[in-house]
């Protein structure tokens, strides 16, 4: 009656970038007694948030053909934002008296949108709009100002 237990071993950590449709890499498993037939299993995941950092871990542990089991191993994934920097409009257009404002965003990412009505240094930038990066381009409206002139910005924030 064989009792050893099977050998896992998981790959190792490693730093992702937030949207790129990443996935843990699978462990191996090798028993003396029943070679490669093993059952490898989830034991479950965890997820904690840090900041603008998300680290996952995932545990496994594998089971031979006689129902021995392996010692858990765990795989880390520290998932980061892309850095924000400063955001260019992409185009800025006005038609019946509604200005249309696009720019390109990165997923992972939130863009405030502000504006003011004058460039005085005591006119506070007022909130127009908030979007969720997409990794494409957005646009977003703002309807007929109040004030013939209006200024904008776009502030980018981790989520």
């Amino acid at each position: 009656m064989d009792t050893t237990p099977p050998v896992l071993a998981c790959a190792t950590n490693k730093t992702v970038l937030c949207g790129s449709g990443w996935n843990f890499d699978p462990p191996t498993a090798v028993d003396a007694c029943c070679g490669t037939n093993v059952t490898i299993s989830v034991l479950g995941d965890t997820r904690i948030t840090n900041g603008c950092n998300v680290t996952f871990t995932r545990r496994w542990q594998a089971r031979d053909c006689c129902g021995n089991e392996s010692q858990p191993c765990t795989q880390t994934a520290l998932e980061v934002k892309p850095p924000c920097g400063p955001v260019a409009i992409s185009s800025i257009t006005q038609s019946g008296g509604v200005t249309t404002i696009c720019f390109p965003t990165q997923p992972c990412l939130i863009y405030d949108i502000q504006y003011r009505n004058n460039l005085g240094i005591f006119t506070p930038w007022l909130p127009l709009t908030t979007v969720n990066g997409t990794g494409g381009i957005v646009c977003v409206t703002d309807g007929p100002p109040p004030h013939p002139m209006r200024f904008y910005r776009i502030i980018c924030r981790c989520q």
